[in-house]
């Protein structure tokens, strides 16, 4: 679980913070990603909306 392993600073994958939100009943809408290289990025945003 990435929230509770490796301490107070988090890197996520795409993967691993769909994984996140999923497991806290939350549906992503959208992502982005910013920074020079695809999948490299410096910083990711997601719009996501509660489930239910």
């Amino acid at each position: 679980n990435p929230v509770w392993e490796g301490g107070h600073i988090k890197f996520f994958s795409k993967k691993t913070l769909y994984t996140m939100l999923d497991d806290t009943s939350f549906k992503p809408i959208s992502f982005s990603g910013s920074g020079r290289l695809p999948y490299l990025w410096k910083s990711m945003a997601v719009v996501a909306q509660k489930k239910g």
